[in-house]
């Protein structure tokens, strides 16, 4: 997943306004201290080892006011997701994509969990926008692909996701080079 892959620097977003009497003592965004750096590169590694329950412990701290880095409250998402936490996962995600309306992880994260949920209109709308903020976004046309073949039965949609995922992908999947044959197979039987 290409969320897991973030870095700190993703994760150091800005910070939440500060009350009028503060904003010019905290108008320099501060640095991120590397004991903060370090908890989440080894959380971070904990997803991809797939150690969720390790990694939420982690990033909790670094996803709660007033630091609340995007990175971490992705990746929070994320470890929530692998947990089944699909309403702490969703809280996460609406919280991040206010403070970075423009990042397509956070919306195919979105999809991703109202797939779960059995919302497939508004898991396709997260797809979509996704796609509409990062058009290179594979994992985001992979995932509407699957939604659109499996879940809405819309075999060109499908089809077209499917395609355009292994265009962008270095090396061809065979997974969805198979699922390009079905798919295209299902279509003609249509005719």
């Amino acid at each position: 997943m290409a969320a897991l892959a973030l870095l700190l620097t993703a994760c150091a977003g800005p910070a939440p306004k500060p009350a009028p009497e503060q904003a010019e003592k905290q108008a320099a965004p501060q640095p991120i201290a590397p004991e903060t750096r370090a908890t989440f590169r080894q959380a971070v590694a904990d997803l991809q080892a797939g150690h969720y329950e390790a990694a939420a412990r982690s990033l909790e701290p670094l996803s709660a006011p007033p630091r609340a880095y995007p990175g971490a409250l992705l990746n929070l998402a994320i470890a929530y997701r692998h947990l089944d936490r699909l309403d702490d996962a969703e809280a996460m995600l609406l919280q991040v994509a206010a403070l970075r309306p423009a990042w397509a992880a956070v919306q195919n994260e979105l999809g991703i969990v109202h797939r779960r949920r059995g919302r497939f209109q508004a898991a396709r709308e997260a797809y979509e926008k996704a796609l509409a903020l990062d058009d290179a976004y594979a994992d985001a046309h992979l995932n509407l692909g699957v939604l659109c073949d499996l879940y809405l039965r819309d075999l060109a949609c499908a089809l077209t996701q499917y395609k355009r995922y292994q265009a962008l992908t270095p090396e061809q999947n065979q997974q969805v080079k198979i699922w390009i044959a079905d798919v295209t197979r299902r279509m003609e039987d249509r005719k």
